[in-house]
């Protein structure tokens, strides 16, 4: 194979195995974001699953909380938050003592 053959053959192979490598990296990149959105989602669904509970039982309990109140208990994210508000919402015994304590 002559010097400028090869130098062609070495150039091809270099682009390819780029381009390769390319694909190879944006699938990779594409499947940890689409594991990370489902995940995400999930967790997101878990805290509003939890935060509709704690109103729910806000209301059966006791009284219906107020339009501010459910807001700020519908933008909590944190499950480990949400499970005391809704431990406690068990076990408060006024919807004033949930709200000072929530506050």
């Amino acid at each position: 194979m002559s010097t400028s053959a090869a130098k062609k053959y070495y150039a091809e192979a270099k682009r390819i195995g780029i381009a390769e490598g390319r694909a190879e990296g944006r699938a990779e990149g594409r499947a940890e974001g689409i594991a990370e959105g489902i995940a995400e989602g999930i967790a997101e669904g878990e805290a509003e699953g939890r935060a509709i509970s704690i109103i729910r039982i806000l209301r059966k309990r006791l009284d219906e909380p107020s339009v501010e109140l459910q807001n700020k208990i519908m933008n909590i994210q944190s499950i480990s938050e949400l499970d005391e508000l809704l431990d406690f919402a068990f076990n408060c015994v006024s919807l004033g003592e949930f709200e000072t304590a929530f506050n």
